[in-house]
């Protein structure tokens, strides 16, 4: 199983974040940067699965609810190939 690991001590803003989302992936250089190409990418075979994304040193916040929300989707939507874990310390 493929395991990604972001780590939120480094991700200050969204650009953070999809910044080494895709250095962990290698996404292409036209991914969108954005909830809908990040969807895309979660659901469309595009990744080798089964798949674990990490969130570490994961601080709630509301800015952050619609990512968690996505994440937590496409675990279901994908039934076991994906598996996402959101660790706050």
């Amino acid at each position: 199983m493929n395991k990604i690991i972001l780590d939120f001590s480094n991700i200050k803003c969204f650009a953070d974040f999809y910044n080494q989302l895709g250095q962990q992936l290698s996404l292409p250089n036209y991914f969108g940067n954005n909830l809908d190409a990040l969807w895309d990418i979660l659901t469309s075979g595009y990744l080798q699965m089964p798949i674990e994304i990490i969130f570490t040193h994961f601080t709630y916040q509301p800015v952050y609810e619609p990512l968690v929300a996505l994440f937590n989707e496409a675990q279901q939507q994908l039934k076991g190939a994906l598996i996402f874990t959101i660790i706050t310390e």
